[in-house]
């Protein structure tokens, strides 16, 4: 597991961000799921089947409580699309169930209380429930999420065996793409600046507006999703410009962007001296180039020497 995966899980592994999360893509927002309210559970599954206990290791799951476990909730991080995603959650959600049966039936052989022919069998009583698991792919990548996201589209249909189709249950697995939102009120913590930022950050324009509308929630960002972001956007920018504040408390992605953003152009307005002194390099002298273009005489020179090089191959 890369240091990019491990600073994804322990952002996550706050319950108040996990709530959130949990609260805005299956809650629409409300606020239902309560931070004081989940539990780490364990991440590790085992293949029952394999002779070794072949292990899954899932990314972020936790127990939601009430009077009792109300439900598990798992959460897995992509940066890039999975094409067999829906076979790794319908996988891992068995294996949560499996689990589950596992302990009824060895607290069931304990107490000795399966009595019918029927229980010993199953390993449990007929009226036994189990707790939902609920899994939620969360993506990162910079395209947005173009996999499958049901079995039925995984599967080939031929003129045969299309009427099948209706016999097959089908499975759905739930994404959260933020390339998808149109706006992201449903968050109520710091995950709003994170998936937003994400979200507009190769649209400079739309990005600035955005700083432009809500400057006072992006004045004062804490240092985890600052570093979330910067990382994210595999930006040496923001992380250069935290590196120069880590003493504060908190970042002000605002300056960073606007810093960003002039960087941007001065770098750009640089490429284009530089594509006109390249054009001019047979027919004007290095010093009067130089001068013209207003570009320093070493620059000029050493695109001189790259060009003498290119001339003479």
């Amino acid at each position: 597991m890369g240091e990019k995966d491990n600073k994804t899980l322990e952002y996550f592994k706050d319950s108040r961000r996990f709530a959130d999360l949990i609260n805005a893509r299956f809650f629409q927002g409300k606020r239902v799921v309560k931070p004081e309210n989940l539990q780490d559970a364990d991440k590790e599954l085992i293949y029952p089947w394999t002779q070794n206990g072949e292990k899954v290791l899932r990314d972020n799951v936790m127990k939601w409580m009430g009077n009792t476990l109300l439900a598990i909730f798992v959460v897995e991080h992509q940066s890039k699309v999975d094409y067999h995603m829906v076979f790794r959650i319908m996988l891992g959600e068995s294996l949560a169930y499996q689990r589950q049966w596992i302990q009824k039936k060895k607290e069931h052989r304990k107490q000795g209380d399966l009595k019918t022919g029927v229980e010993l069998l199953s390993g449990m009583k007929k009226e036994e429930k189990f707790c939902p698991v609920l899994s939620l792919v969360v993506y990162y990548g910079k395209e947005p999420y173009d996999g499958v996201t049901n079995l039925r589209e995984m599967l080939e249909w031929t003129e045969e065996t299309s009427v099948l189709a209706k016999y097959i249950s089908d499975y759905q697995i739930n994404v959260f793409d933020y390339h998808n939102q149109k706006s992201f009120g449903e968050f109520h913590t710091e995950l709003q600046l994170l998936f937003e930022f994400l979200r507009y950050a190769s649209d400079k324009d739309t990005l600035k507006k955005v700083l432009a509308d809500r400057e006072k929630d992006y004045y004062n960002v804490d240092n985890e999703t600052y570093q979330m972001i910067a990382m994210l956007t595999n930006s040496k920018e923001l992380l250069e410009y935290s590196e120069e504040h880590e003493s504060e408390e908190g970042q002000d992605l605002c300056q960073a962007i606007r810093e960003m953003i002039e960087e941007g152009r001065a770098e750009g307005i640089a490429e284009d001296k530089i594509n006109v002194a390249k054009n001019l390099l047979d027919i004007l002298s290095d010093e009067v180039i130089a001068e013209r273009v207003g570009l320093d005489i070493e620059v000029v020179r050493e695109l001189r020497k790259q060009w003498n090089k290119m001339n003479e191959t």
